[in-house]
Formats: structure tokens, C-alpha cells, sequence
């Protein structure tokens, strides 16, 4: 579907990154039942729910579209080549505010804290061997050591100093 398709039968609420069905006219159906079914039922309702990756997802003549790739088409006029990063990690924020197209590296420097994560903080771990706090972070598919820490505040601030070294975003591995 296209930018015109879309907004025919959605609004889109760039402050609250909310997507509402409109109303739909005779032309739409082919029967006056369907129309007035749907029109009490879906319009003027969210368009969205959620996926079980946390994205909004868009269901429309039996495909289902990821919402925040609907956004940037109402947005900008066609779908982008590159991936859509949530800035804020929140993948239910479609403000237009929150949404940028990334590569797919720039992508991986901006996520969030995996929920397997056990010391907190992205590319620091305990290592059991040598009993210290290790720290590393990969860049262009090589995973970079960056040493091994005997407190867990010396293993992130060397993380943290090699992200902003590696152009990492600025809340790349922060918790949601």
C-alpha cells in the first residue's frame, strides 16, 4: 500500500504516535452490512496491536504490517530501503520523534539491555575463571576485549568509554 492508500482509512497522530481508522464510505464495501459493521465496530478505534516482539502491527485485507514502517510511509511518502530504529527502545512509540532510518550496524549500536542480561549493563560479564568483571563490545562483526576489571564500576566505564569510541548511540544497552 501507498502513502494515499493509507490515509484513506487511517489517521495518524504524530504527538501520539497512535493510528485510527476512519470511517469508511459505501465505496469501500460492497455491501452496505460490511461497512456499517466495520464503521461501528474498528472506526475511530487504535488500528494497532501489539506483536509478541512488543511491535505495533497494522491487519488489513489478510497481511499484517509493522506499524512503524506504516508511520514512515504516511510520513515521508514510500517505505524505507534501511531499517526504522525506535530512538527510545520503547518498539509500542511510533511518534514520528522517536522513529529514525538506520542501517543495519547503526541498528545494532542503538539496543536495549537484553532481558538475559545478568550484570546490567551491555557487554560486561563475571568471568568465574579469573574472577573478575570482563567488558568487550563487538564492532563490524569483531568482538573487541576491552579488559578485565576487578569492580563492576571499571568494566562499564570502559564499555561505556568504547561506545562513545565506536559512535555507539548515546542509550545504546540502557533497560526500557
Amino acid at each position: 500500500m501507498n502513502r494515499l492508500d493509507w490515509l484513506k482509512i487511517v489517521d495518524y497522530n504524530q504527538d501520539t504516535g497512535k493510528i485510527i481508522w476512519l470511517s469508511r464510505g459505501d465505496d469501500y464495501y460492497s455491501n452496505k452490512s460490511s461497512r456499517k459493521r466495520f464503521n461501528t465496530w474498528r472506526a475511530g478505534k487504535e488500528a494497532t496491536s501489539a506483536n509478541t516482539q512488543g511491535y505495533k502491527t497494522i491487519s488489513h485485507n489478510g497481511k499484517t504490517h509493522l506499524a512503524h514502517r506504516v508511520v514512515w510511509c504516511i510520513i515521508y511518502g514510500g517505505y524505507p530501503v534501511e531499517s526504522i530504529d525506535h530512538i527510545n527502545h520503547d518498539r509500542g512509540d511510533n511518534r514520528s520523534e522517536n522513529l529514525a532510518t538506520v542501517g543495519h550496524i547503526e541498528n545494532m549500536q542503538n539496543q536495549r539491555l537484553r532481558p538475559d542480561n545478568k550484570s546490567g549493563f551491555t557487554g560486561v560479564h563475571f568471568d568465574k575463571n579469573c574472577k573478575k568483571w570482563r567488558a568487550s563490545i563487538v564492532v563490524g562483526k569483531k568482538r573487541v576485549n576491552l579488559g578485565s576489571y576487578e569492580s563492576l564500576a571499571d568494566a562499564v566505564s570502559a564499555r561505556k568509554s568504547a561506545n562513545r569510541r565506536y559512535g555507539f548511540h548515546f542509550n545504546h544497552g540502557e533497560k526500557l
